[in-house]
């Protein structure tokens, strides 16, 4: 099968499933209000205090975030709880759906079932949980290993006269980083659906 053509598939197989896409797409939308909702108050707070709020929230100017600036350490500092909890409640949620979404897929369901979907998602959700804690590990390898041609050129020709090594190896390291990850990401995808359609009992 061609990449093409497995692209097609699973557009089709999405298309019949607009159920699951809403709720997902519901879901997401809710955690991202775990960020969104205290940043706009946290930006808003300090037009609370001045008389020209009204006009300037009517007349929104994109220069007003530039005066914000020196608020934006201690903005930064409050939202971190939220993304960090926001973050952690999408990597849960993608884990539970994936179980639910693939188990679908592997079993080919004309309509979406969402009994089924709940059941598929609750069986794989600690397999897939193992495996993404493990991926964990692999990304941090990856990054780690995307940083080698920037840490030798420091250490090589970080005292020299010549830059362009330097150069080089800014490029080469993240393009590097960038490959790595992405076939990390494909391997936990298929390992993610053998783990589903081999119904393993084991995450490795």
């Amino acid at each position: 099968m061609t990449a093409f053509l497995a692209f097609r598939r699973g557009w089709s197989a999405a298309s019949r499933s607009k159920v699951a896409l809403l709720l997902m797409w519901f879901t997401y939308a809710l955690i991202a209000k775990i960020v969104a909702v205290p940043a706009v108050l946290l930006l808003l707070d300090p037009l609370a205090h001045s008389r020209m709020a009204g006009k300037l929230l009517s007349h929104f100017d994109v220069g007003w975030l530039g005066d914000l600036i020196e608020t934006a350490n201690s903005t930064t500092a409050a939202l971190s709880g939220a993304a960090a909890l926001a973050a952690a409640l999408t990597w849960l949620v993608a884990v539970l759906f994936a179980g639910g979404i693939l188990t679908m897929l592997d079993e080919r369901w004309e309509r979406f079932s969402f009994p089924l979907f709940c059941s598929g998602a609750g069986e794989h959700f600690w397999r897939i949980l193992r495996l993404s804690l493990f991926g964990l590990v692999c990304y941090a390898l990856a990054w780690g290993v995307g940083r080698v041609p920037s840490l030798l050129a420091k250490k090589i020709y970080g005292q020299g006269m010549e830059g362009w090594p330097l150069g080089v190896a800014a490029i080469v390291g993240p393009v590097l980083t960038v490959l790595l990850l992405g076939w990390v990401a494909t391997v936990l995808d298929y390992a993610k659906v053998r783990l589903v359609s081999g119904r393993k009992r084991g995450s490795f």
